[in-house]
């Protein structure tokens, strides 16, 4: 398949108030190991960013409703998802099952309800007054560039102090008939993202997808990152630390490594695939973490007292 003309970090149309997103420092694949998305879907995925700018911050309705913490998450399709039962959520929106029909093979992204954000202590992104009771993620420093677009603070040289917050959540493999063909990813995005295209693949996303291993915040093929995935059982998570901005990825209990630095976005849990599989998400509220030093945390920050 020919590669998409350039890449999404390169596009002239960006919202203008998220600047460029940092790269990955390893070299990009031209591209995918396995699989690949088609030059219309990437196309198709560049304009639907363009004409959904991500949000910037969370109604007053959010900021009510995410009291509740990690029992509150849950994962909810687009309706043009759920209409073509490309996503069919169940179990309180815990259990995805992606093309259910067998011989579908597309991509299909669904997201939690709520971003991963600190339920207090509210700061407004944008610096006007704040959204009672909400702490939004992207509160950190920023620089300008000669535009005058903020863009993250880029912290190579930092490690984050894992005492401090961590938000994080984790998907289990079900089922997945075929694991040849089937890609699963997982990762974070902004809101809107584009429901036909997996996390990382597109602006203000990263992810980790199963086929290759790789970790993607590109439009091509992706970077070295850790092993392959998608075994039935197999049980994936992915964190982040808001006051680093670093993003990390875990296979079975075991930290891969950290992925991503300087990604202080309103980011979305976020889970895709391409082909027919069936995963289950949690949160951290009703079964512990297969990670332990994420056991007590949760995609809206620490839950409880630290179990390991």
């Amino acid at each position: 398949m020919p590669c998409p003309p350039h890449s999404d970090l390169e596009s002239g149309n960006l919202p203008p108030s998220y600047g460029t997103q940092p790269p990955a420092p390893e070299p990009v694949h031209v591209r995918g190991k396995k699989h690949e998305a088609t030059t219309d879907s990437y196309k198709a995925g560049n304009r639907y960013t363009q004409q959904h700018p991500p949000q910037l911050k969370l109604s007053s309705e959010d900021a009510i409703s995410g009291r509740g913490g990690a029992s509150t998450y849950q994962i909810v399709p687009e309706p043009s998802i759920s209409e073509r039962q490309l996503a069919v959520v169940s179990e309180n929106g815990r259990v995805v099952q992606f093309n259910k029909s067998r011989g579908t093979m597309v991509s299909t992204m669904v997201q939690a309800n709520y971003p991963m954000f600190v339920p207090s202590d509210a700061v407004d992104v944008n610096g006007d007054e704040c959204v009672e009771d909400n702490k939004l993620i992207r509160e950190s420093p920023q620089i300008k560039t000669e535009e005058g677009d903020p863009v993250p603070i880029l912290v190579d040289d930092q490690t984050p102090d894992e005492s401090k917050e961590l938000h994080y959540f984790e998907v289990t493999v079900l089922s997945n008939p075929k694991p040849k063909d089937t890609t699963i990813a997982i990762g974070l995005a902004t809101k809107p993202y584009p429901p036909f295209r997996l996390p990382g693949w597109n602006l203000y996303s990263v992810g980790y997808h199963s086929d290759d291993g790789r970790k993607f915040n590109d439009a091509y093929g992706g970077r070295d990152y850790g092993p392959e995935w998608g075994k039935v059982g197999d049980t994936v998570g992915c964190g982040y630390y808001p006051n680093t901005g670093f993003v990390f990825f875990t296979k079975n209990g075991e930290n891969i490594g950290y992925a991503f630095t300087g990604m202080r976005y309103l980011w979305y849990p976020t889970v895709g695939a391409h082909g027919p599989c069936k995963v289950k998400i949690n949160f951290g509220d009703d079964e512990p973490f297969r990670y332990c030093e994420a056991r007590g945390f949760g995609p809206s920050g620490k839950e409880r007292s630290k179990e390991c």
